[in-house]
Protein backbone atom coordinates (compact mmCIF):
# COMPACT_ATOMS: atom_id res chain seq x y z
CA UNK A 1 0.00 0.00 0.00
CA UNK A 2 2.67 2.32 0.83
CA UNK A 3 4.43 1.79 -2.68
CA UNK A 4 1.20 3.40 -4.22
CA UNK A 5 1.29 6.70 -2.77
CA UNK A 6 4.24 8.00 -4.61
CA UNK A 7 2.47 6.50 -7.68
CA UNK A 8 -0.59 8.62 -7.14
CA UNK A 9 0.82 11.60 -6.05
CA UNK A 10 3.31 11.42 -9.54
CA UNK A 11 -0.36 11.03 -11.41
CA UNK A 12 -2.09 13.86 -9.82
CA UNK A 13 0.91 16.08 -10.47
CA UNK A 14 1.25 14.72 -14.04
CA UNK A 15 -2.84 15.84 -14.36
CA UNK A 16 -2.27 19.24 -13.51
CA UNK A 17 -0.15 19.39 -16.82
CA UNK A 18 -3.12 17.79 -19.48
CA UNK A 19 -4.85 19.52 -21.61
CA UNK A 20 -8.32 18.84 -19.57
CA UNK A 21 -7.10 20.00 -16.39
CA UNK A 22 -6.23 23.10 -17.98
CA UNK A 23 -9.17 23.60 -19.74
CA UNK A 24 -10.57 23.30 -16.62
CA UNK A 25 -8.72 25.90 -15.00
CA UNK A 26 -9.12 28.58 -17.64
CA UNK A 27 -11.13 31.52 -17.90
CA UNK A 28 -14.11 31.82 -20.59
CA UNK A 29 -15.43 34.50 -19.31
CA UNK A 30 -13.42 36.66 -17.29
CA UNK A 31 -15.31 40.02 -16.66
CA UNK A 32 -14.02 39.88 -12.82
CA UNK A 33 -11.63 41.82 -13.51
CA UNK A 34 -11.61 45.84 -14.10
CA UNK A 35 -9.80 47.20 -16.91
CA UNK A 36 -10.60 43.97 -19.07
CA UNK A 37 -11.73 45.34 -22.31
CA UNK A 38 -13.12 43.97 -25.79
CA UNK A 39 -13.43 45.41 -29.04
CA UNK A 40 -15.83 44.67 -31.48
CA UNK A 41 -16.54 44.99 -35.23
CA UNK A 42 -20.01 44.54 -36.25
CA UNK A 43 -21.87 42.56 -39.16
CA UNK A 44 -22.75 46.17 -40.49
CA UNK A 45 -19.54 47.70 -40.10
CA UNK A 46 -19.83 49.68 -36.80
CA UNK A 47 -17.71 49.48 -33.88
CA UNK A 48 -18.36 48.23 -30.09
CA UNK A 49 -16.33 48.11 -26.88
CA UNK A 50 -17.27 46.10 -24.01
CA UNK A 51 -15.64 47.33 -20.52
CA UNK A 52 -15.34 46.38 -16.67
CA UNK A 53 -15.60 49.68 -15.46
CA UNK A 54 -16.07 49.07 -12.21
CA UNK A 55 -17.95 46.90 -8.86
CA UNK A 56 -21.10 46.82 -7.57
CA UNK A 57 -22.67 45.29 -4.49
CA UNK A 58 -26.47 43.73 -5.02
CA UNK A 59 -27.97 41.70 -2.35
CA UNK A 60 -24.74 40.66 -0.24
CA UNK A 61 -23.03 39.88 -3.97
CA UNK A 62 -20.34 42.42 -5.36
CA UNK A 63 -20.51 42.21 -9.08
CA UNK A 64 -18.58 43.56 -12.09
CA UNK A 65 -20.00 46.21 -13.80
CA UNK A 66 -19.70 45.50 -17.72
CA UNK A 67 -20.19 48.09 -20.52
CA UNK A 68 -21.08 46.13 -23.42
CA UNK A 69 -22.40 48.72 -25.40
CA UNK A 70 -25.04 50.16 -24.72
CA UNK A 71 -25.79 48.05 -22.36
CA UNK A 72 -24.84 47.76 -18.79
CA UNK A 73 -24.52 44.34 -17.08
CA UNK A 74 -23.13 43.25 -13.67
CA UNK A 75 -22.02 39.91 -13.15
CA UNK A 76 -21.06 37.75 -9.78
CA UNK A 77 -18.52 34.76 -10.40
CA UNK A 78 -17.70 32.13 -8.42
CA UNK A 79 -15.85 28.56 -8.86
CA UNK A 80 -18.83 26.64 -10.48
CA UNK A 81 -20.95 29.41 -11.67
CA UNK A 82 -21.19 33.32 -12.99
CA UNK A 83 -24.60 35.05 -11.77
CA UNK A 84 -26.29 38.25 -13.71
CA UNK A 85 -28.15 40.61 -11.51
CA UNK A 86 -31.59 41.44 -12.73
CA UNK A 87 -33.87 44.40 -11.57
CA UNK A 88 -37.03 44.87 -13.09
CA UNK A 89 -39.71 47.24 -11.88
CA UNK A 90 -42.96 49.52 -13.46
CA UNK A 91 -44.58 52.53 -12.78
CA UNK A 92 -48.80 53.13 -12.21
CA UNK A 93 -50.18 56.02 -10.25
CA UNK A 94 -46.32 58.16 -10.14
CA UNK A 95 -44.96 54.87 -7.63
CA UNK A 96 -42.26 52.31 -8.88
CA UNK A 97 -43.15 48.78 -7.85
CA UNK A 98 -39.75 46.50 -7.79
CA UNK A 99 -40.78 43.42 -9.57
CA UNK A 100 -37.71 41.41 -9.33
CA UNK A 101 -34.60 42.23 -7.71
CA UNK A 102 -31.85 39.88 -7.30
CA UNK A 103 -29.30 37.54 -9.05
CA UNK A 104 -30.01 34.59 -12.09
CA UNK A 105 -27.85 31.73 -12.93
CA UNK A 106 -25.84 32.79 -16.59
CA UNK A 107 -23.33 30.40 -16.95
CA UNK A 108 -22.40 27.08 -14.97
CA UNK A 109 -19.54 25.75 -14.80
CA UNK A 110 -17.92 22.77 -16.04
CA UNK A 111 -18.05 23.43 -19.88
CA UNK A 112 -18.92 20.13 -21.09
CA UNK A 113 -20.78 19.68 -24.21
CA UNK A 114 -23.75 18.90 -23.62
CA UNK A 115 -24.99 20.10 -20.64
CA UNK A 116 -27.78 22.85 -20.40
CA UNK A 117 -28.92 25.23 -17.44
CA UNK A 118 -31.83 27.06 -16.56
CA UNK A 119 -33.01 29.72 -14.54
CA UNK A 120 -36.47 30.85 -13.73
CA UNK A 121 -38.13 33.91 -11.43
CA UNK A 122 -41.74 33.95 -10.69
CA UNK A 123 -43.25 36.68 -8.57
CA UNK A 124 -46.47 38.23 -7.95
CA UNK A 125 -47.36 41.45 -6.34
CA UNK A 126 -50.79 43.10 -6.07
CA UNK A 127 -51.26 47.09 -6.84
CA UNK A 128 -54.65 48.43 -5.71
CA UNK A 129 -56.11 44.98 -5.54
CA UNK A 130 -54.86 43.92 -9.26
CA UNK A 131 -52.00 41.02 -9.62
CA UNK A 132 -49.09 41.74 -11.31
CA UNK A 133 -47.20 38.71 -12.14
CA UNK A 134 -43.18 39.04 -13.47
CA UNK A 135 -41.56 35.96 -14.35
CA UNK A 136 -37.60 36.01 -15.73
CA UNK A 137 -36.27 32.95 -17.41
CA UNK A 138 -32.56 32.45 -18.76
CA UNK A 139 -31.91 29.31 -20.35
CA UNK A 140 -28.37 28.10 -21.95
CA UNK A 141 -26.55 25.15 -23.31
CA UNK A 142 -23.20 24.36 -24.58
CA UNK A 143 -24.01 23.19 -28.19
CA UNK A 144 -20.26 22.50 -29.32
CA UNK A 145 -16.89 23.35 -29.61
CA UNK A 146 -15.55 25.35 -32.92
CA UNK A 147 -12.43 26.92 -34.04
CA UNK A 148 -12.98 30.40 -34.49
CA UNK A 149 -10.03 32.84 -36.28
CA UNK A 150 -11.09 36.81 -36.44
CA UNK A 151 -8.78 39.74 -36.68
CA UNK A 152 -7.95 39.36 -32.89
CA UNK A 153 -6.57 35.68 -33.49
CA UNK A 154 -7.55 32.14 -34.29
CA UNK A 155 -8.60 30.60 -31.49
CA UNK A 156 -8.85 26.75 -31.10
CA UNK A 157 -11.49 24.73 -29.20
CA UNK A 158 -13.89 28.09 -28.42
CA UNK A 159 -17.19 26.66 -26.87
CA UNK A 160 -20.28 27.65 -28.38
CA UNK A 161 -23.09 28.98 -25.60
CA UNK A 162 -26.97 28.86 -26.89
CA UNK A 163 -29.00 31.38 -24.52
CA UNK A 164 -32.43 32.23 -24.35
CA UNK A 165 -33.92 35.24 -22.20
CA UNK A 166 -37.43 36.01 -21.42
CA UNK A 167 -39.03 38.86 -19.35
CA UNK A 168 -42.71 38.91 -19.17
CA UNK A 169 -45.37 41.11 -16.62
CA UNK A 170 -48.94 39.93 -17.12
CA UNK A 171 -51.31 42.49 -15.79
CA UNK A 172 -54.00 44.96 -16.83
CA UNK A 173 -52.27 47.80 -15.35
CA UNK A 174 -50.88 49.74 -17.77
CA UNK A 175 -47.07 50.98 -17.20
CA UNK A 176 -45.58 47.22 -17.58
CA UNK A 177 -45.42 46.98 -20.79
CA UNK A 178 -42.12 47.53 -21.47
CA UNK A 179 -40.71 45.02 -19.24
CA UNK A 180 -41.23 42.58 -22.17
CA UNK A 181 -38.63 41.16 -23.59
CA UNK A 182 -37.31 38.33 -25.67
CA UNK A 183 -34.09 37.76 -26.61
CA UNK A 184 -31.57 34.66 -28.05
CA UNK A 185 -28.10 34.53 -29.17
CA UNK A 186 -24.73 32.47 -29.31
CA UNK A 187 -21.51 33.42 -27.85
CA UNK A 188 -18.15 31.32 -28.76
CA UNK A 189 -16.37 31.52 -25.79
CA UNK A 190 -12.10 31.41 -25.76
CA UNK A 191 -9.99 29.94 -22.79
CA UNK A 192 -8.40 33.18 -20.98
CA UNK A 193 -9.78 35.41 -23.13
CA UNK A 194 -13.62 35.51 -23.14
CA UNK A 195 -16.29 36.46 -26.13
CA UNK A 196 -14.48 36.06 -29.58
CA UNK A 197 -18.23 35.87 -31.84
CA UNK A 198 -21.72 36.45 -30.59
CA UNK A 199 -24.79 36.27 -33.25
CA UNK A 200 -28.12 37.48 -32.03
CA UNK A 201 -31.34 35.58 -33.76
CA UNK A 202 -31.57 38.47 -36.70
CA UNK A 203 -28.16 37.27 -37.63
CA UNK A 204 -26.14 40.22 -36.56
CA UNK A 205 -22.59 39.17 -35.67
CA UNK A 206 -19.98 40.62 -32.96
CA UNK A 207 -16.56 40.02 -34.23
CA UNK A 208 -13.68 40.16 -31.63
CA UNK A 209 -10.87 42.58 -33.33
CA UNK A 210 -8.98 43.15 -30.20
CA UNK A 211 -8.90 43.05 -26.76
CA UNK A 212 -6.35 43.31 -23.25
CA UNK A 213 -7.71 41.12 -20.94
CA UNK A 214 -5.84 40.04 -17.40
Amino acid sequence: MKKLLPILLLFLLSCGDEPFFKEREASFFPVDVIGNVWDFTLSDGTKETWEVLSSEEHQGYEGALLQAGADTLIFYKNDNEIWLYSYASGFFDANEYVLQDGWQKYISYPLIVGRNWEDVFVDTISIYGVNVTYTSSIKASIIGKEDVTVKAGSFKGCYVLSFSLSKVSNTTLPGFENLNKQESYRLWLAPEVGIVKKQDSTGKVWLLSSYMVE
